[in-house]
């Protein structure tokens, strides 16, 4: 546990001790909220952000993870609202427990779509494969590069549109691939109107780590909110009710032999991505703003 998890858990307490009983919190994630449900009685005026599940989201030792999941269980319990991104990522059915999937605000929705048109994105020209946020070691970068190399050898091309920022040497090479347009860093509007660009996103995590398992990232929210089909690895489970209703195509995460012959397949049968983005499209979708405000309502009237 890094040491500034730790100073920030000091500070929340020491400020939760000052303040009045009267006063209503709302926790980011276990290192705000622990210290909280520490001084606060049961079903304490707290509100539960629990995005990232911490005893899943690292490799812990044993013992380190039966404690962080002890604790959870304690701010669960304390918490008026404890909210989650997804069913998933909470084994039991409590009162208290709400779920707000990770899609779009509805601004960033809106902004987006105007970016889109006002800049003449398109899809469907040229087949492409759309990878953005961190090109990390646990984000199947390496898994895909070996796969775009497999595909330049033998003379086949797909293209690549990046954006983003990365912290990896697989990112690296990523970025400076043959079959690669690199964006930078950019907005979260810009990020998700480049949707409107891409055939198919990229949406790899390493299943070695518990949380990447149950999966339920923002860039799915993404891809429902633009009609864009997505990749995942077949280890997610999360991603298996999608690709049974045909949104999404699954490859295993370390298989870049196979990576490379689904997207070469793809670039070629179009009909096949068609299909996806039909599928995509009639999924069910709540703006994030409009859901958490239900949620919100409910806590602070409560």
């Amino acid at each position: 546990m890094g040491i500034e998890y730790l100073v920030w858990a000091v500070a929340v307490l020491a400020r939760v001790l000052l303040s009045s009983r009267e006063n209503k919190y709302y926790c980011l994630a276990f290192e705000s909220a622990f210290p909280v449900a520490l001084i606060r009685g049961r079903r304490g005026a707290f509100f539960f952000d629990n995005a990232d599940n911490f005893a899943s989201s690292h490799k812990w030792p044993h013992f380190a993870k039966l404690f962080f999941q002890a604790a959870e269980r304690f701010i669960a319990a304390r918490a008026k609202v404890h909210l989650v991104p997804g069913e998933s990522r909470w084994p039991v059915r409590d009162s208290n427990l709400r779920v707000v999937k990770n899609t779009p605000s509805k601004k960033v929705y809106d902004s987006a779509v105007c970016i889109a048109r006002d800049r003449h994105y398109e899809r469907g020209v040229e087949f492409t494969l759309y990878v953005n946020g961190w090109l990390s070691g646990t984000r199947g970068i390496a898994t895909l590069l070996k796969a775009l190399n497999v595909l330049e050898e033998s003379g086949r091309k797909v293209n690549v549109l990046i954006a983003g920022r990365s912290n990896s040497p697989e990112g690296d090479l990523l970025i400076k691939h043959s079959f690669a347009e690199y964006l930078g860093p950019v907005s979260n509007e810009e990020a998700l109107a480049c949707c409107y660009r891409a055939d198919l996103v990229f949406t790899f995590y390493d299943p070695s780590i518990p949380i990447n398992v149950v999966a339920e990232p923002n860039k799915w929210g993404d891809c429902v909110a633009t009609g864009t089909p997505f990749l995942a690895n077949s280890e997610i489970e999360t991603a298996k009710p999608f690709y049974q209703s045909g949104c999404c195509f699954l490859t295993p995460y370390a298989d870049y032999q196979k990576l490379a012959e689904l997207l070469w397949d793809l670039k070629v049968s179009s009909e096949k991505l068609e299909l996806a983005r039909s599928a995509i499209g009639n999924q069910d979708f709540v703006f994030w703003d409009d859901a958490m405000e239900r949620v919100l309502d409910e806590w602070i009237s409560g």
